[in-house]
């Protein structure tokens, strides 16, 4: 009994914490090769670029500030969360990082959060990265 009421209260915060992810889900690229191969035929294939991963920053992710969640779940980690200070000048960024590509989609969080935190669902991978449930800031 315990062991389902922490299971829903989890949800219950998790839900309250963030409706939906801020991130799209996928995004289309379009690539290019600068050299044609020779005797290759270069094709493309119509799939899309899968959301599979995120990081925050403390400024602009060009920057490379980025931040180091405490992960909860074992091997396969099942939360992240981030502690923030709220006062901080340059602002926290959110990076959404996709499969597939090299490139990512950065925004700066409004307003400044004290915590963050995402779930993920182990069971899905989407290239080298876990399914993202959930993200959110408050």
């Amino acid at each position: 009994m315990r062991r389902r009421i922490a299971s829903a209260l989890l949800f219950v915060v998790g839900q309250a914490l963030a409706a939906e992810l801020p991130c799209p889900a996928q995004i289309g690229t379009v690539q290019h090769l600068p050299k044609p191969e020779s005797g290759w035929e270069l094709s493309t294939l119509p799939w899309p670029q899968r959301l599979n991963g995120i990081a925050l920053f403390d400024g602009p992710p060009g920057e490379g500030a980025e931040l180091k969640p405490e992960l909860f779940g074992g091997k396969e980690p099942l939360r992240a969360s981030w502690d923030l200070d709220r006062a901080n000048p340059r602002g926290y960024w959110l990076q959404c990082r996709y499969d597939g590509t090299r490139l990512v989609l950065s925004r700066r969080i409004e307003p400044a959060p004290t915590r963050c935190e995402a779930y993920f669902n182990p069971s899905v991978r989407i290239g080298g990265g876990t399914e993202i449930r959930r993200f959110g800031c408050r």
